[in-house]
């Protein structure tokens, strides 16, 4: 593909390497009963592995120029109604409206958060397996890598996360600053924290992550309150000058149940 044209507005970064593109592929295990969407497909070089081989595929693009060399490339499956595109923002697109059960892509590392929070967290929609590439350092929050972070522990009551392999830089075109990193989403049977409670369990996360590195009693006490702390810290033996990042996600899950459980009470 001529790799020109490409849009740096639209943090365009074309994956060029096949063993990648084959992780993303394996990982995703497209089956012929699948309608399988892809957020961002670039020149279609994921695309043309996954196509043949699933009921339907739906692209969403932004750029018109690629949206119109997919048109060209995939002319075949537009006929045959085996190819849908969307030439759209993806954050302007619904998860509910897509109609796919699995979803995958190469994101634009500027967007990359946003994009996967509105497909995990802002949607009660679950998607049977979701496998992005983003940036490495984002993606090693996403499976807690150094310890527990906002963006685990967001994810966590929806979705596991498990790192499935690091793509270096060099594999792009252009090449960005950074290594990439492919994730695979799987689903939880049962959600771990009830969806009508979304935003207040976005708020007692980031007044829990506020200054991840002090002790917990000092930088959420303001928000959270001391004396709920502390009844916490006695209820699971946690230690005095334990970190919010030393505790585990599942912990930090029921305490904030134990949080809500209480303010709603009162």
């Amino acid at each position: 593909m001529d790799y020109s044209n490409f849009k740096k507005k639209f943090g365009q970064n074309f994956l060029k390497d096949m063993n990648s593109i084959l992780h993303v592929v394996t990982n995703l295990e497209p089956t012929s009963g699948d309608v399988i969407a892809e957020i961002g497909p670039g020149d279609g070089a994921i695309t043309e592995f996954i196509i043949e081989n699933v009921k339907e595929t739906i692209l969403i693009e932004i750029d018109e120029e690629l949206v119109d060399k997919l048109k060209l490339k995939f002319a075949q499956y537009l006929e045959n109604g085996k190819l849908k595109i969307i030439n759209r923002d993806v954050m302007e697109v619904e998860p509910e409206s897509i109609g796919a059960n699995k979803i995958f892509g190469s994101l634009a590392y500027n967007i990359s958060k946003r994009i996967i929070e509105k497909f995990t967290v802002s949607t009660k929609l679950k998607f049977e397996k979701i496998v992005f590439l983003i940036q490495k350092e984002v993606g090693f929050d996403y499976v807690g890598k150094d310890g527990s972070t906002y963006l685990q522990c967001l994810i966590f009551p929806f979705y596991q996360v498990n790192a499935v392999a690091i793509v270096g830089k060099e594999k792009f075109f252009p090449i960005p600053k950074v290594d990439g990193i492919v994730l695979e989403f799987l689903p939880r049977e049962e959600d771990y924290v009830e969806r009508e409670n979304i935003q207040k369990y976005k708020k007692f996360l980031r007044n829990m992550f506020i200054s991840p590195r002090k002790k917990l009693k000092n930088s959420a006490k303001n928000n959270i309150g001391l004396e709920f702390l502390e009844k916490t810290f006695s209820k699971y033996h946690i230690e005095d000058n334990a970190r919010i990042h030393e505790l585990e996600p599942e912990l930090i899950i029921q305490i904030f149940n134990d949080y809500n459980s209480t303010t709603n009470a009162n």
